[in-house]
């Protein structure tokens, strides 16, 4: 057995790997597995207790799951998410370090995001929460919900960025409504992770009839030992203030559709 006084006192990837052993009583999952930087494989394995499709120092799988993991920020999110389906994988922990640094640039302060970059990564979201950026139409990932965030945070980028994040594979909720016909639809989830406040956003854009569709994958009221949801989202259209919104995590969980209300 392995024994931990408390996590703060441990690396990223082992503290990721501790917020994933399944609790006591606590019934199988269907899809148990954790895919992980080849570098964080075997720390991940033997302290979450959980499968791992990807260990290091070449004790994983095949070559092919190796470089997919390698390769993350290129992959496709719908045909990535049907991968995890097919190897029963659960949860996927990663960060900025194990992502390259191809999604950033040098800017005041420090390196900042290139949503030029992103737009070319579809995967590139993994960096800060799965979060899109409306404004510069790079799209959030709709299957993966931020669970844990790490204390230790990147050096030398300008905003406050966790080195690491373990995700949960979820259907997503869909936030469905109307507005006019091409208007850009956001939501805003207000966050914290480790008392450091954020904002994730989502985004769709409403097809000639008006009627949008987005799959949420983090809900309202959501709690974790390190991160935490507000009880409201608000949607929008534009620079409005926008109307509330709650999505239960039943809902992300279960893929149910939600009736949205109609932004301003």
């Amino acid at each position: 057995m392995v024994l931990v006084r408390s996590t703060r006192e441990l690396a990223p990837d082992a503290a990721a790997a501790v917020a994933l052993r399944p609790g006591p009583g606590e019934a199988p999952e269907r899809a148990p597995g954790v895919a992980a930087y080849w570098g964080a494989g075997h720390v991940v394995a033997l302290l979450s207790g959980r499968p791992v499709v990807v260990n290091g120092f070449g004790s994983y799988l095949d070559e092919a799951t190796f470089w997919k993991l390698q390769r993350v920020t290129a992959e496709d999110p719908e045909a990535f998410d049907r991968w995890l389906e097919e190897r029963r994988v659960g949860y996927v922990v990663t960060g900025a370090p194990y992502l390259g640094r191809e999604v950033f640039t040098p800017g005041a302060g420090g390196f900042v995001l290139s949503p030029d970059a992103m737009r070319g990564l579809p995967m590139a979201p993994l960096v800060i929460a799965g979060s899109g950026i409306p404004d510069r139409g790079v799209p959030h990932l709709r299957h993966l919900m931020p669970i844990f965030a790490s204390e230790q945070v990147v050096p030398g980028i300008a905003f406050t960025l966790p080195w690491m994040w373990t995700y949960a594979r979820v259907p997503g909720a869909r936030l469905a409504g109307r507005a006019g016909p091409g208007a850009r639809v956001v939501l805003e989830v207000p966050f914290t992770e480790r008392r450091r406040p954020h904002v994730w956003r989502g985004w769709a854009d409403a097809g000639p009839d008006g009627r949008w569709e987005l799959v949420v994958p983090l809900p309202t009221g959501l709690w974790r030992p390190t991160l935490r949801t507000a009880p409201e989202a608000r949607l929008r259209v534009g620079p409005g203030e926008g109307v509330p919104v709650a999505i239960p995590e039943d809902a992300v969980r279960q893929g149910r559709t939600i009736e949205g209300p109609t932004p301003r």
